[in-house]
């Protein structure tokens, strides 16, 4: 786990070069189908992991490139997003690889300076994670339950960002402090942190930490959001219209319902995603005679893997539950050489009124429809613009619920 990510064979080489009196684990020997297939095994690992790396990198660069490119993507709701796509991002590339090659291995490679790193950005990126999420969905309960309330302010959201990496930084201090890699008898380093008490997986304050740690980026932000989704639910379904039910008011109770779904789908999944991790490690506490099994590294990598898959699911969801995004994906999707000059030229052309072009592409598109309107006769020309921008307008209409705004 991100809390005791080494298997029982790399306890061994822990317990070999430690003078700590802690159990000792010998491979068993009764397993021979398993050993026959180790090496299938490995590689139906590493192809998994490969493809949650891949399909990660991929999916959330291109919901950055939507986010940060695209001026009516520019949202609160959209900022906090853009936070959680660059900790799945990190995850990603900077943890996941290294991990599971260390676990595949039963060795670490990569010294011990990138083994303090692993530790701490895979920490790091988790909670973000977590606090985005909560981030976002207080955002959503302010706009549901309190719609008259002044949004957020641009400076206030960065002020909450800068806030969220500061507290993950701190939470992942304690045990970042204690990592080392060592060297056991068979010559196999490892990278683990190893309290004043013990290793991690031994030690009492290593279960105390990780304890805290599940509780204040899983339990309690799990518990806040569903309190929250509770209240949403009640007001969006349950609730009855002030005054008379417009068909605006009707389109806007939707669009939030849409919004509201997307994100309690991201949450659950989030939910049945890490809800193994976490009850791995609790039940590996507990019964410490579970790393004796020869089964138990491929049953970790299987809840591992998981766990690291959510941070390729999101970008899925969008595509899935959100226009706006869907959009914006079909067009890389469609992005072929031979289709990109016309493929940017219309999707140009149907996002010019939403302000995802500066003043001179302004004055050029608006020079254009004014050149064009000279061509019209007289007579027609009030009839001919007042249709034309009609058009305009109705096709550039901004959706909150698509935009997050």
């Amino acid at each position: 786990m991100i809390y005791t990510n080494i298997t029982g064979h790399s306890m061994e080489i822990l317990h070999n070069n430690l003078t700590i009196q802690q159990p000792s684990f010998a491979r068993p020997q009764n397993s021979t189908i398993l050993v026959e297939y180790e090496a299938l095994l490995d590689i139906i690992w590493t192809v998994a992991f490969s493809s949650i790396v891949v399909s990660a990198v991929i999916g959330n660069a291109t919901v950055i490139w939507i986010v940060i490119g695209h001026k009516r993507m520019w949202s609160v709701t959209n900022y906090y997003l853009l936070n959680l796509t660059i900790a799945d991002i990190m995850m990603a590339t900077l943890n996941v690889i290294f991990s599971f090659i260390f676990m595949r291995d039963s060795q670490w490679d990569f010294g011990v300076v990138y083994c303090v790193i692993n530790y701490f950005t895979s920490l790091v990126a988790v909670s973000s994670s977590v606090m985005s999420l909560l981030a976002i969905t207080l955002d959503r309960r302010r706009a549901i339950m309190s719609p008259l309330k002044p949004k957020a302010t641009r400076w206030a959201v960065l002020c909450a960002i800068c806030a969220i990496w500061v507290f993950c930084m701190i939470l992942a201090l304690p045990i970042t402090v204690h990592v080392y890699t060592y060297v056991g008898g068979d010559g196999k380093e490892v990278c683990i942190a190893v309290w004043p008490d013990g290793p991690q997986g031994y030690s009492k304050y290593d279960f105390y930490y990780n304890v805290i740690y599940m509780m204040l980026t899983y339990i309690l932000p799990l518990l806040i959001m569903g309190a929250c989704f509770l209240q949403m639910g009640r007001k969006l379904w349950g609730g009855e219209a002030i005054g008379e039910d417009t068909p605006g008011l009707k389109r806007s109770r939707v669009n939030k319902q849409k919004v509201v779904k997307m994100f309690g789908v991201m949450i659950s999944i989030f939910c049945i995603c890490w809800l193994p991790y976490h009850l791995y490690f609790l039940y590996s506490y507990m019964n410490p005679d579970v790393y004796k099994s020869p089964y138990t590294k491929h049953v970790y990598l299987g809840f591992y893997w998981l766990a690291m898959s959510n941070c390729s699911v999101n970008p899925i969801i969008y595509y899935w539950m959100n226009r706006r995004f869907r959009e914006y994906f079909n067009y890389v999707l469609k992005c072929t050489p031979q289709k990109l000059k016309s493929n940017l030229r219309r999707i140009t052309n149907r996002y010019r009124r939403n302000g995802s072009f500066s003043e001179h592409q302004s004055e050029q598109i608006a020079l254009r429809r004014l050149q064009m309107n000279l061509h019209v006769p007289v007579q027609h020309r009030c009839a001919f613009t007042h249709q034309e921008d009609k058009k305009e307008l109705q096709r550039g209409l901004p959706e909150s619920s698509e935009s997050f705004s």
